[in-house]
């Protein structure tokens, strides 16, 4: 007896045994059971946190471009609008974590680089924001002298005391 995996919902993970060997005799009959295992989803936002009130807050715009990694390298996705996803997880427990070298220049991560979930029957779907700071820095401008206003230059054959006609 055996599942046919390709019938399996996308939502769900076949089992490690997906195939059993059953022997029957005359009229005897057998139950077969066979757990397939949910999949969930992990998704959240890199956003920039204007306020600094340790909230990811819906005003506070995206970090695009942000790099999160699954459980230690696994999967990863670049966000996008600063969105990220990824589906078709596994029950259990897993890491996410926010790769700081692939922030904007100046920018730190405010609060966890790497925050921990786990998905199951009560759980199959969590939210995780990362929020991000960015040092601004004062500009700096230096202003150059102006040049001097140069003579006003004669007019081409115009005499000039003491000197030969331009």
């Amino acid at each position: 007896v055996g599942l046919d995996l390709g019938a399996l919902p996308i939502d769900y993970e076949a089992p490690a045994i997906s195939r059993l060997q059953v022997a029957l005799s005359g009229t005897a009959t057998q139950q077969v059971a066979f757990g397939l295992i949910p999949l969930g989803a992990i998704r959240g936002r890199v956003v920039r946190d204007l306020n600094g009130n340790g909230a990811a807050d819906s005003n506070e715009p995206a970090i695009d471009g942000a790099v999160v990694v699954l459980d230690d390298g696994r999967r990863s996705e670049r966000s996008k609008r600063g969105q990220y996803a990824f589906e078709a997880v596994p029950s259990g427990e897993h890491t996410v974590t926010l790769l700081a070298e692939s922030l904007p220049d100046g920018a730190l991560i405010a609060g966890e680089a790497t925050h921990r979930a786990t998905l199951g029957r009560e759980r199959m779907a969590i939210d995780l924001p990362f929020r991000v700071s960015i040092e601004t820095r004062a500009e700096i401008r230096k202003v150059f002298p102006g040049r001097t206003a140069a003579a006003p230059r004669p007019a081409p054959g115009a005499r000039v005391a003491g000197r030969a006609p331009v």
